[in-house]
């Protein structure tokens, strides 16, 4: 199923471990049956740990951090970069790629930009001048041609094509319905550009807190572009880790959702995702940070239950956590 926008701007909401309220411990049957349902049927099994590891090292080594080149990317892009006076000398980003971050703009058109920050692998292009013109013609772009477009840009900045996971890919056109105040006329629908979207996969598995999307205009060019996909490493000490029983995660995933809720009526929908998960969150103090240091493990995404559209008052939001699929060693 397609998924829906309201907003305008290429935004990304980045999976996160909920916050956990205080207080006393809720146990609830409902939530681990829930969890056990829910959990896809390899989780708890060696052999799952043991292929997502094997062979994801070699992954290191192509990090968009050494792959990014301002010339290629200013190719891609179709515009002139120029880097800022702050920007590290060109010797400097290649002997530290990853605390590489500099702000490039085009001296053609000042309002065109380009932000890049290695440290979280964040990179953000937005060209005003390619904006939806409401008397030009609408935006007749083709999903497949803007996915075309978008995977040829996330190429040019860098991106290692074998990281772009081309099954989850998909494009949406995006909308906007307008009538003059005076209705005098009726309403009409533009179509006003095509965002192509992609998620990451190293060896096969879904990295959770990488994305990228590209607005493509009228004219089959990226107007805007927002790339989160920060260098793959493996967090250390995961050669001599147990893969955490079955039952440990069920009870982890109830004991969660009890901490958030507060009550065993809250959630009755689940979502598991197996994948990469950052292995701990950065120190705000370091402009390295340890992004990019990953390890196997769970998105959790959990909704309450449906109401009528006529009830008095919404329901909570969905929600979303982490859960690893190794033990820390107090584990059993």
């Amino acid at each position: 199923m397609k998924r829906s926008f309201a907003i305008l701007t290429v935004a990304f909401v980045l999976a996160a471990v909920a916050p956990r309220a205080a207080g006393a411990e809720i146990q609830c049957a409902e939530f681990a049956a829930l969890a056990s349902s829910s959990l896809p049927p390899q989780v708890g099994e060696p052999g799952l740990v043991g292929s997502m590891l094997s062979g994801a090292g070699a992954f290191a080594a192509q990090g968009l951090s050494r792959s990014f080149d301002p010339k290629l990317a200013a190719r891609a892009l179709g515009s002139r970069l120029r880097p800022a006076r702050s920007c590290p000398r060109s010797k400097d980003r290649k002997r530290a790629p990853r605390a590489f971050e500099c702000d490039y703009s085009d001296p053609r058109d000042p309002r065109v930009s380009l932000d890049v920050e290695m440290p979280e692998g964040r990179i953000t292009f937005l060209d005003p001048g390619r904006r939806f013109d409401p008397e030009g013609p609408d935006n007749d772009v083709t999903d497949d041609a803007a996915l075309t477009v978008g995977r040829e840009l996330l190429l040019g900045l860098g991106v290692p094509a074998a990281e772009i996971d081309p099954a989850t890919a998909e494009a949406d056109a995006r909308m906007l319905a307008s009538r003059p105040t005076d209705l005098s006329a009726p309403p009409s629908v533009r179509r006003i550009e095509v965002v192509a979207l992609f998620e990451r996969i190293v060896n096969g598995f879904p990295v959770i807190d990488s994305k990228a999307g590209v607005v493509v205009d009228v004219n089959g060019r990226a107007a805007r572009a927002h790339v989160v996909w920060p260098d793959f490493s493996l967090a250390p000490g995961l050669a001599g880790a147990t893969p955490r029983p079955r039952p440990a995660v069920v009870a982890e995933i109830a004991r969660t959702l009890g901490e958030i809720a507060g009550t065993c009526q809250s959630f009755d929908r689940m979502l598991v995702q197996v994948g990469w998960i950052p292995a701990e969150l950065p120190d705000p103090g370091d402009a390295a940070g340890p992004a990019g240091r990953y390890a196997p493990g769970l998105r959790v995404i959990v909704a309450p239950p449906e109401q009528p559209e006529d009830a008095a008052a919404p329901g909570d939001f969905v929600q979303s956590f982490l859960v690893p699929l190794v033990a820390d060693g107090g584990e059993g």
